[in-house]
């Protein structure tokens, strides 16, 4: 049996974390980037197809793809800058954030993928600020509804309102392609910018009466649900100590995405048979993993046999 191959399109930037405003420590970063590092790092088969600089950063970024075992055969490399986010990591360990992304890699990104490259069964996933800037964000929605014939389409909004300038252009094409979507993961944070009047568990049933087979909503320190039309489950978090929270809700969906992978149940009909048990099953691992991840400085998904090992522990 062939594994399923798990594909991310997005952003790939450096961030710049600070806790005291002086003193900043570099690291490669973005949603879509640092999910795909935390699949991999779960065992799942990753692929990262958005555009990488051939500047000084991208050649990092390129680098630590390769070092944590995703593979970017389709991921082009462009003339233009790397994107550079500065977060501010603040008492309460949530981050703030600020973006430099003038002309950038993200901004003028046109993926595009070999004929017959993702086969039914097979995972695109889309987030997050490279929805938000055109032609870019255009270029990427059209993209995914193209491929989304073929295979599952995946979306982590991972809303971030600093850079999102227009409303009204932002929000019809996160509707568009949430309302296509087969899988969304999304923040509580999400939820209070794009859909402010909705519990999670009222946004969930929506994406489920659409396309959706697989809802995650996460709620930081207070855990994380799914649904899917076929079950629910809710898991606790115990709150990480000596690190941050950049990169927690990525390294979930990493390992949420290689759950599914792993037990073949990434086709769009099988998302929406997953039961309690399933749902339960997926989420102590994405969210133990994630645990792990704020025990450091920035996005540093943990690998599958310390999160194993975590688990097996309790």
């Amino acid at each position: 049996m062939t594994c399923p191959r798990i594909m991310f399109c997005g952003e790939a930037l450096i961030d710049f974390i600070t806790t005291d405003g002086s003193i900043y420590h570099a690291a490669p970063g973005g949603a879509p980037y640092s999910a795909s590092k935390a699949a991999s790092q779960a065992g799942a088969q990753a692929s990262f197809c958005g555009a990488i600089s051939m500047d000084l950063f991208g050649e990092q970024i390129a680098e630590d793809l390769a070092r944590h075992g995703v593979d970017t055969t389709f991921a082009a490399r462009l003339d233009n800058p790397t994107v550079l986010a500065f977060i501010q990591v603040c008492e309460d360990q949530h981050p703030k954030y600020a973006f430099l992304d003038r002309d950038s890699t993200m901004v003028n990104m046109k993926p595009s993928l070999p004929a017959g490259t993702l086969r039914a069964g097979d995972m695109l996933v889309l987030g997050s600020i490279s929805l938000v800037v055109s032609p870019g964000a255009d270029n990427i929605v059209d993209f995914a509804l193209n491929e989304s014939q073929t295979a599952t389409l995946a979306v982590d909004p991972n809303v971030r309102p600093g850079i999102i300038s227009s409303h009204q252009a932002w929000g019809p094409r996160m509707n568009r392609l949430l309302s296509l979507s087969d899988m969304v993961r999304v923040s509580t944070e999400d939820l209070e910018f794009y859909a402010p009047d909705d519990t999670p568990e009222q946004f969930a049933n929506a994406r489920l009466s659409e396309t959706a087979g697989l809802v995650i909503v996460t709620d930081g320190e207070h855990g994380a649900e799914a649904w899917s039309r076929s079950g629910h489950a809710a898991v606790g978090c115990r709150k990480a100590a000596g690190g941050d929270t950049v990169g927690a809700g990525d390294t979930l969906m990493g390992y949420s995405l290689a759950w599914l992978a792993e037990n073949d149940v990434t086709g769009k009909e099988a998302l929406a048979g997953l039961g309690d048990d399933a749902l339960n099953q997926m989420l102590r691992l994405a969210s133990c993993a994630a645990e792990m991840n704020c025990e450091a400085v920035g996005c540093n998904p943990p690998v599958r046999s310390d999160v194993d090992t975590r688990l097996d522990s309790r």
